[in-house]
């Protein structure tokens, strides 16, 4: 069987068994770091059941080898999705595939704290997005917090324009359900697909809520001429 069809295969039985919360990682270039999250994903504190989807968005680097070699108390899948560039089109690519009835976001050059699944897990509703803290602290030098930022936040901040709240794809959970209804990630935005997401949950009714044990080690772009890229693509 090929690989196309061996994905086929294990997607059919992931999407049977129905997990609490699967935890899908979109991923590019990012053997320096994929390791050191999922080591960390290994160390989490939560009881119910859940499942990880690595999603390699077309890597030429060994990011893919190192996440499926990775070592973990619960079931890891690593998906192959190189036909559209982007984090949104990666992770709609695993949340299709997940069986969680929760689906919850995170990158693969962060490292998540043990308590930050259960923290996301205890905001858990139907009706809302739960937004986690995004630590800039452990992960980047003096240098980057100054240019950036070094404090965590203490609450879901405003938006494009400041006009609602917005969660963050890099630590968020959201239902199955309401993923499915919202239609999942715009795929045609390469920046602020989360903002979009985050808007139209709220338009249609639902609500951002703010899960302060969900901690995320967040890791800036590592120079300032890359710093300067982000930067520019959030405004744009």
């Amino acid at each position: 069987m090929g690989q196309s069809g061996a994905l086929r295969a294990h997607s059919i039985c992931e999407i049977i068994r129905v997990m609490d919360v699967s935890v899908v990682i979109p991923m590019y270039n990012a053997v320096g770091s994929i390791g050191e999250q999922l080591g960390a994903l290994a160390k989490q504190d939560f009881a119910g059941s859940w499942e990880i989807f690595i999603v390699d968005n077309g890597s030429t680097d060994d990011g893919p080898r190192v996440a499926a070699n990775a070592s973990l108390p619960v079931p890891i899948t690593v998906l192959f999705a190189p036909d559209q560039q982007g984090p949104p089109y990666a992770r709609n690519i695993g949340a299709h595939r997940a069986g969680g009835r929760y689906l919850a976001f995170a990158d693969a050059d962060d490292v998540a704290t043990p308590g930050w699944l259960s923290g996301l897990m205890a905001c858990a509703s139907p009706d809302a997005i739960c937004m986690g803290v995004l630590d800039p602290r452990p992960l980047n030098s003096i240098t980057m917090q100054k240019a950036r930022g070094s404090q965590p936040n203490e609450s879901a901040p405003p938006g494009p324009l400041g006009l609602m709240p917005s969660a963050w794809g890099s630590n968020m959970l959201i239902s199955r359900d309401l993923f499915d209804q919202l239609g999942g990630f715009n795929p045609d935005l390469l920046c602020g697909d989360d903002a979009d997401l985050s808007y139209r949950a709220q338009l249609a009714g639902n609500e951002i809520r703010f899960a302060p044990l969900a901690v995320m080690n967040y890791r800036y772009r590592p120079d300032l001429r890359g710093l300067y890229r982000q930067m520019r693509e959030w405004g744009t």
